[in-house]
């Protein structure tokens, strides 16, 4: 079983000028929605080629986002801050979370208010402890086995849909398995660390710990 776990941000940003379909859900209309986002991306001073993990949807993989258009995100987040540190609680985690890939096939997408932060949820999937699982809301029930881990997206902790809508709503993986891929994506996020911490200095923000403040909120 090869299992991914892949990081992701959320970018979205909307313009009034720029009219929205009115034609959803977006991994139906993928054309329309592809179109729309890649004109508000512009629109807000990202440049270049930026093409999301799939057609359509506004999640963009870490490793893929350039240094220009990384930056330019981080200054978004962070501009409302004084040079004295204060309004730091205005800031936290970055919108997005893990898609989990198996085999190749995408199985569960970060839900609403997934963030960076729930690395430590994926983590803690691999203990002995029982603790609640969270990618946002919705997100699914988990049942432990020995040697595997079950993602059962029938009994959420919530009654909403899943965006998008998955293919298996039964998901069992093997656990070593998805060990290595959660020990992978923590590499990425090392890597995430340092071009953070890179920006904030090339561009003298003095933001102290802006890495674990846009990774973990902290």
């Amino acid at each position: 079983m090869n299992i991914r776990l892949i990081p992701v941000i959320d970018i979205t940003y909307y313009d009034q000028n720029i009219v929205s379909s009115t034609n959803g859900p977006y991994w139906e209309h993928t054309d329309e929605w592809s179109l729309f986002n890649k004109k508000c991306l512009k629109a807000a001073g990202f440049e270049g080629e930026m093409n999301p993990y799939s057609k359509g949807c506004s999640l963009y993989e870490l490793a893929k986002i350039t240094n220009r258009n990384l930056t330019k995100l981080v200054f978004d987040e962070i501009k409302d801050i004084d040079k004295d540190g204060n309004d730091m609680d205005c800031v936290g985690s970055l919108s997005g979370g893990y898609i989990l890939n198996v085999d190749d096939e995408d199985i569960l997408y970060p839900q609403c208010c997934g963030s960076l932060n729930d690395i430590k949820s994926w983590e803690e999937l691999i203990g002995d402890e029982d603790l609640s699982f969270w990618i946002g809301h919705p997100s699914p029930s988990i049942i432990k086995n020995e040697n595997s881990i079950v993602f059962d997206l029938e009994h959420s902790n919530v009654n909403e849909n899943y965006v998008p809508n998955p293919n298996k709503f039964i998901v069992e993986v093997n656990k070593n398995s998805l060990t290595k891929a959660i020990d992978d994506a923590k590499l990425q996020l090392e890597i995430f660390s340092v071009q953070l911490l890179a920006i904030n200095a090339t561009n003298q923000w003095n933001i102290s710990d802006i890495d674990k403040l846009l990774i973990y909120g902290e």
